[in-house]
C-alpha cells in the first residue's frame, strides 16, 4: 500500500512501488519501482530511501523513550 498527499497529480501508466509516500502537490510523471521511498517535487523524485513504515517500530522513533 502507498500513500498519496493532497493535490498530487499522477500521470497515465505511472507505477508507484509498495510502501511509498508521495508528498503534497507532487507531480509523478514516471515509474518508481523502488519500494519504501518518499517521492516529492515537480516532477517527483526520490527524496528519501529505505524508509520503514511498520507501525510496530514506532517506539524506535519516539523521543524520550
Amino acid at each position: 500500500m502507498s500513500g498519496v498527499g493532497k493535490d498530487v497529480k499522477i500521470g497515465k501508466n505511472v507505477r508507484i512501488a509498495d510502501n511509498s509516500i508521495v508528498g503534497w502537490g507532487s507531480i509523478v510523471t514516471k515509474r518508481f519501482d523502488e519500494p519504501n521511498v518518499i517521492l516529492a517535487g515537480i516532477p517527483a523524485k526520490v527524496v528519501k530511501r529505505d524508509v520503514n513504515w511498520n507501525r510496530k517500530c514506532i517506539n524506535k522513533y519516539v523521543k524520550g523513550i
